[in-house]
């Protein structure tokens, strides 16, 4: 590797470019291999993150309410999540 290899700011581009490919292989099968989507998986991950509440959910993940809301049902009725009082 050349000093000029290493200051090249895309240097890394081809490699940054097979991860994020591998990984939207790796999310597609996993959606492929189960009753949840995208949204449904983005939704898990806040919750788990610490978010309890619909209006920071939807920021966070920069989608609307109503998109939250729905994806909550779906994974109340999974059976992934329990609707509670946020205390």
């Amino acid at each position: 590797m050349t000093t000029h290899d290493r200051e090249s700011p895309g240097a890394d581009a081809p490699r940054s470019v097979e991860a994020v490919r591998a990984l939207a292989r790796a999310a597609r099968a996993l959606v492929r291999s189960s009753e949840l989507n995208m949204v449904h998986y983005r939704v898990l991950s806040a919750i788990a993150s610490g978010e309890d509440r619909a209006s920071r959910v939807a920021e966070r993940l920069e989608l609307g309410r109503p998109a939250i809301s729905a994806a909550v049902d779906a994974l109340c009725r999974a059976g992934y999540l329990v609707r509670g009082e946020v205390k």
